[in-house]
């Protein structure tokens, strides 16, 4: 009897470390609740930043999750108005395909360029009032 309560004793202990151990414990989330929780946290981001609140209803964010393999962008109101789901998916889709290469560093500045072209065609320099954010990049460790 006690070798049958060591022996599940064993099994708990072994089961408990392969659960807390991360890189399993992530891998057997399935990709849609992965991509799902990725999208729910840049919603929260674009709304801890602010970016909802602009005049023009003009904030952008781009956003890139790399344990999730995820990068989305949300736009403001007016932009989303003007700007195509199609024209978004594209951006997003070169920025993906950088970050697949490695090339994190030439994916966003050519996804920041791509939407700032994008953004001049729509709401030309002058036309609003000056920024009223500030254009920056945030790095999160959300571990």
């Amino acid at each position: 009897m006690e070798q049958i309560y060591a022996a599940q004793l064993v099994l708990f202990a072994l089961g408990l470390a392969l659960i807390l151990w991360e890189p399993l414990r992530f891998a057997l989330v399935p990709k849609s609740v992965k991509r799902a929780e990725a999208s729910k946290r840049a919603v929260e981001e674009f709304l801890a930043q602010n970016l909802h609140t602009t005049k023009g209803h003009t904030g952008l964010l781009i956003y890139v999750s790399f344990a999730e393999h995820f990068a989305g962008l949300i736009a403001g109101n007016a932009i989303d108005k003007k700007v195509s789901k199609e024209t978004w998916e594209q951006v997003m889709r070169e920025l993906t395909d950088h970050l697949k290469r490695g090339a994190l560093k030439r994916g966003l500045i050519s996804s920041v360029e791509a939407c700032g072209k994008l953004l001049a065609k729509y709401f030309p320099p002058g036309s609003q009032d000056a920024d009223q954010l500030p254009n920056h990049l945030i790095v999160r460790d959300l571990r």
